[in-house]
C-alpha cells in the first residue's frame, strides 16, 4: 500500500478509498474530482407521551455517518501537484474501470476506509450508487454515491466503527505523522 495517499488525499484535494480486504494489503485508489461531499452525523431520540400528553424523550443513539459524494472519473485525470500525471495513470476506458471498481465494491459488500477533505473514517460501504452520463461528456463518468458507516456492537456494549479516524491538518507534516496513526 502506498502511504503518500494522505498527501494525494488531502493536497490534491481528492477523495480516497482504501479496501480491506480479509486477508493482506487492500487497493488504494482516488476519485479523480469530487463536485461535493457531503458528511452527515446523526442521532435519533425517541419521544413518548406521558399522562398530560407532552412528549419526553428518554433515549438518544447514534446513528451511523453517513458520506455523499458527488465525483467524476476521467480517462485522463489530472493532479495539481503531479504535473505529468496524467502520462502515467491516462489510458483508454480508465473512467468506466474506475467506476467498475465501486461499482464492485457495492456488489461485494465491501468494506473500505475512506479518506476525505474533512475527515477520515473507517468501516464504510457503499449503499447506493448511480452514474450520470449527459452530452459532452467525452472521456469521463460522473457518478453520486451514498456511503454509510457500520456500526457493530463489542462484547462491551460499545459500539466499533462509530468515530472518524482523525480530523484534516491542512500540512504535510501533519499529514505523514497522521499517516503513521490511522488504525483499521
Amino acid at each position: 500500500m502506498r502511504f503518500n495517499f494522505l498527501v494525494d488525499a488531502f493536497i490534491d484535494q481528492r477523495v480516497t478509498i482504501i479496501t480491506k480486504p480479509e486477508y493482506g494489503i487492500g487497493e488504494t485508489f482516488s476519485i479523480d474530482a469530487v463536485i461535493n461531499e457531503t458528511h452527515a452525523n446523526k442521532s435519533l431520540m425517541t419521544d413518548n407521551p406521558i399522562e398530560d400528553g407532552t412528549s419526553i424523550a428518554d433515549h438518544i443513539a447514534k446513528q451511523p455517518i453517513s458520506i455523499e459524494l458527488n465525483g467524476v472519473f476521467s480517462d485522463t485525470p489530472i493532479s495539481k501537484n503531479i504535473p505529468f500525471a496524467p502520462l502515467f495513470t491516462a489510458y483508454p476506458g480508465r473512467a468506466r474501470d474506475m467506476y467498475d471498481k465501486m461499482f464492485q465494491m457495492r456488489q461485494d459488500f465491501t468494506s473500505f476506509t475512506l479518506i476525505t477533505g474533512i475527515k477520515a473514517y473507517i468501516n464504510m460501504y457503499i449503499v447506493e450508487l448511480a452514474a450520470q452520463r449527459q452530452k459532452g461528456d467525452g472521456l469521463k463518468i460522473g457518478f453520486n454515491a451514498k456511503i454509510k458507516q457500520a456500526l457493530m456492537s463489542n462484547i462491551h456494549g460499545g459500539l466499533v466503527g462509530g468515530q472518524a479516524v482523525f480530523d484534516v491538518q491542512h500540512t504535510v507534516v501533519g499529514l505523514q505523522s497522521l499517516g503513521a496513526k490511522m488504525a483499521f
